[in-house]
């Protein structure tokens, strides 16, 4: 990797979206950010024990042990949508609906405002689910593969030219826009970037990645974000 900087602190979770950097600390306390980690705006969320966060242009997300609420970054006004989401620990979001990862009823559960459904519409079993990330379709890290699902159907994925397998805690994240999904492969201290097709591009590798959470990505700006204990660090794409 070039060019690594610890650009913000006290923090543990990260997502970068329509051209806007959020970060969440275990608390729930929202900071929005520049690229290069300038604090622009903190909103307390006070939804706690957090497990997973995702953005869009106008909200932050937070999975927490106040279900998942919604933030709205001007107003900082923050809304429980979905009460008791179960045994969600992943979610992403398309348009204005979420999408969970369920691990007990090992699903992908969607929710249009409270309302839940299942996402899948086949017989589909997920073994060990535990990251999601949403362009147009549904990409999946389960039990160290990527699975790719759109409308509730599974599509043929494999990937071409990386060497070794993904660990079972790899988290992915991808975006409408991008070209690349990334992948966050902590136990072989490396984030790769695969082309949609299934191709592989390239490979970052660096010692401290060992114990990293969270990832996001600037494709347009050609940067990386990943949290390192409780920093943000940059580095070049």
């Amino acid at each position: 990797i070039a060019n690594q900087k610890v650009v913000y602190e006290n923090v543990n979770f990260t997502s970068f979206r329509d051209g806007k950097l959020a970060v969440v600390d275990s608390d729930g306390k929202i900071s929005l950010l520049s690229s290069d980690g300038k604090l622009e705006k903190e909103i307390d969320s006070k939804n706690g024990d957090v497990k997973s966060i995702t953005t869009d242009e106008r909200f932050v997300y937070v999975l927490g042990n106040e279900g998942i609420t919604r933030t709205t970054k001007t107003s900082g006004a923050t809304t429980t949508i979905v009460e008791d989401p179960g045994s969600t620990v992943s979610i992403d979001n398309f348009g204005s609906n979420i999408y969970g990862l369920n691990t007990e009823d090992k699903t992908i559960d969607k929710y249009v405002g409270t309302k839940r459904s299942e996402y899948l519409v086949e017989a589909i079993t997920l073994n060990k689910p535990v990251s999601i990330s949403i362009d147009s379709s549904i990409w999946v890290i389960d039990k160290g593969k990527v699975r790719k699902f759109t409308r509730g159907k599974e599509d043929s994925f494999s990937i071409q030219g990386l060497t070794g397998e993904l660990n079972d805690d790899s988290k992915i994240f991808t975006a409408p826009d991008y070209s690349n999904i990334y992948i966050l492969d902590p136990k072989n201290v490396r984030i790769v970037s695969i082309k949609k097709d299934g191709v592989f591009e390239n490979q970052y590798s660096w010692k401290d990645l060992s114990s990293a959470a969270s990832l996001s990505v600037d494709e347009e700006g050609e940067t990386i974000y990943v949290v390192i204990g409780d920093k943000l660090y940059s580095f070049d794409l």
